[in-house]
């Protein structure tokens, strides 16, 4: 027999599941905006880049290509972005070079140390990098393959910018000459998101799903046991903290012979840092760990943590301060800057992580260094 309160029951039931259904698509909603925020700075990156790139910063004939409005930002924005380039190159090259990578086209000139090694680069996060197609140039491009992963919406972007464009597509082996037959390698990929050549690989995950990484990786070549640098900027710390620590736990436990490169902000508590972090806060895309990892020896240690065998960490003030004399000077000249102070400040609020493993010991990263 029904009681009185039976219906009542029954409608308090239907309400609290109603709210928690709008709560959970509240939520879903608010986490699809912060993930769309997230995607637009990949196109202020790569605008900073050009514009850094067309003042005589730094070289990169491809930048441009990926860029689709024209602006301008002051010096110590453009000398910013070439410090960050920098040393991200820098990384690139020591990493290259201690896998016997000196020159691709003079493979047989090489040392004998390392000369079987067949490494990889990964990008986490990549927005609209060009960095592959620059190497590329140089004759400088990981031997093993050169991988990119971000958002859906990212990479068909990048994907579309790259067809659209016969030199970056030359560059990918995806024009072939008339009475030429196209490597089947280099043949574009039959998912209508992804990109896949021979050498270049742009794939679409949330990083933060490393089941589904992982999936995705073994499905574009990727060789786990191989030399591998992992490379992010700015991308970690748009995530909770307990996200960004699971990627770098998953990459040092999948990855044994790997390095980690990362850039990110430093010194939230400062008024300059409260103050950058409002501002970006304000475009929709809150930076999530930059309290949990405040300065250069908790980013340090959140990577010892993770079953890295070494990290360093310094901010950016320092590596520019070890910059080579001349090309300090180089820089200075391109641009004249006033706000001294302000550029400097800016430095000491981003931070260089170099994480390394190498679970056989062959000290294959024994000489590489953020600094000289």
């Amino acid at each position: 027999r029904r009681t009185a309160c039976t219906p009542c029951s029954n409608d308090q039931g239907r309400r609290k599941k109603g709210a928690i259904q709008s709560e959970s698509m509240a939520s879903m909603s608010s986490q699809r905006e912060h993930e769309k925020a997230v995607m637009a700075t990949s196109e202020d990156a790569a605008l900073c880049k050009s514009i850094a790139v067309s003042k005589g910063y730094y070289e990169d004939p491809f930048i441009h290509l990926f860029v689709s409005r024209s602006g301008s930002r002051p010096p110590l924005i453009n000398r910013g972005h070439y410090a960050r380039v920098a040393a991200v190159r820098k990384v690139i090259f020591q990493f290259l070079q201690s896998c016997g990578n000196n020159d691709i086209s003079s493979e047989s000139e090489q040392g004998s140390g390392n000369q079987s090694l067949r490494e990889q680069i990964v990008i986490l996060g990549s927005g609209l990098d060009s960095t592959f197609f620059y190497l590329k140039e140089i004759n400088k491009q990981p031997r093993g393959g050169y991988f990119e992963v971000d958002f859906e919406d990212v990479v068909r972007y990048k994907k579309d910018r790259i067809l659209r464009s016969d030199v970056l597509k030359g560059m990918l082996g995806l024009i072939v000459n008339k009475g030429e037959q196209q490597d089947d390698d280099n043949r574009e990929s039959d998912n209508e998101i992804n990109l896949r050549t021979k050498e270049y690989h742009l794939v679409s995950c949330d990083i933060r799903n490393c089941q589904k990484l992982e999936s995705v990786f073994r499905e574009a070549g990727i060789d786990f046991s191989a030399p591998t640098l992992f490379l992010s900027e700015c991308v970690l710390i748009y995530m909770k903290p307990d996200e960004g620590t699971k990627i770098i736990e998953w990459t040092a436990n999948l990855f044994p012979c790997s390095i980690f490169f990362t850039y990110e902000q430093i010194n939230p508590y400062d008024p300059f840092g409260k103050v950058m972090s409002q501002n970006i806060s304000l475009r929709g895309c809150p930076l999530l760990s930059f309290e949990a990892f405040p300065d250069c020896e908790s980013q340090k240690n959140r990577y010892l943590k993770a079953t890295w065998q070494t990290c360093e960490a310094i901010s950016m003030q320092e590596f520019y301060d070890n910059l080579p004399d001349e090309e300090k000077s180089r820089v200075a000249k391109v641009e004249w800057l006033d706000e001294i102070e302000e550029w400097k400040m800016i430095q000491q609020h981003y931070c260089f992580i170099l994480a390394t493993k190498d679970s056989e010991d062959r000290k294959i990263w024994a000489n590489l260094t953020i600094c000289s």
